[in-house]
């Protein structure tokens, strides 16, 4: 138990050193583990055959191909936001999952095809909502486009590729800030009671120093 906790002490003291990216809290460590089909089942919902180009240009595809990284651009307003948020500017995680489902779903460009996709797909979901800058708190408007805007390299749209890749990314966090420390189960929390753990997680390395022999003839160390 005491190993355990040295080993979050110690991961905690270097995560600190990192600001975590925004709205990464522990609903994202809590995910379920992430499949293809679940990342295509998002991505098929959101994505479009039309986007704004940051110059202002219309771009369409036969399939689609983006999910559009802005809430309107050029008279453009994407299907994510009229399903998702309708006429408000903030969504909680319930209502941002209900109308991620209710979107129609269509193979995107490039996806893997899937035919399981086609059925809303929860974790899948649940990583879009990370992915697009959800947390604990409520959703803005802003915050999401922003959020897929740090997505898009051309600035433009998500493309299947930059949305995997962050998907995944995400399944990496998943794995390494929660698996590790939940291996055990109950015996995790129960190890935080233990009478050390409080010492390692709070006060490594600060531990008052041992006494000096007096037989040796050192002075006392000065008082705190």
């Amino acid at each position: 138990m005491l190993r355990r906790a040295s080993l979050f002490a110690l991961a905690s003291s270097a995560r600190a050193l990192v600001a975590p990216p925004p709205a990464r809290t522990e609903r994202a460590a809590r995910l379920k583990a992430l499949t293809t089909p679940d990342i295509v089942s998002a991505f098929g919902r959101m994505a479009e055959s039309t986007c704004v180009a940051e110059d202002g240009k219309s771009q369409t595809s036969a399939k689609p191909k983006w999910i559009p990284a802005y809430a309107e651009r050029g008279g453009h307003v994407p299907a994510w936001r009229t399903h998702i948020f309708g006429d408000n500017d903030v969504v909680d995680f319930d209502g941002f999952q209900a109308g991620l489902e209710a979107m129609e779903y269509e193979d995107g460009l490039h996806a893997p095809p899937s035919a399981a996709a086609r059925s809303y797909r929860a974790p899948g979901g649940a990583a879009a909502w990370i992915l697009c800058g959800g947390g604990d708190a409520d959703l803005k408007l802003a915050d999401c486009a922003a959020a897929l805007l740090e997505l898009s390299p051309e600035k433009d749209g998500v493309h299947w590729s930059d949305f995997d890749d962050a998907a995944r990314e995400l399944e990496k966090e998943r794995i390494t800030d929660w698996a590790l420390f939940k291996e055990d189960g109950d015996d995790w929390e129960a190890s935080l009671s233990d009478d050390g753990s409080g010492q390692l997680l709070t006060d490594v390395g600060v531990a008052t120093p041992p006494a000096p022999d007096a037989s040796s003839g050192a002075p006392p160390p000065p008082p705190h």
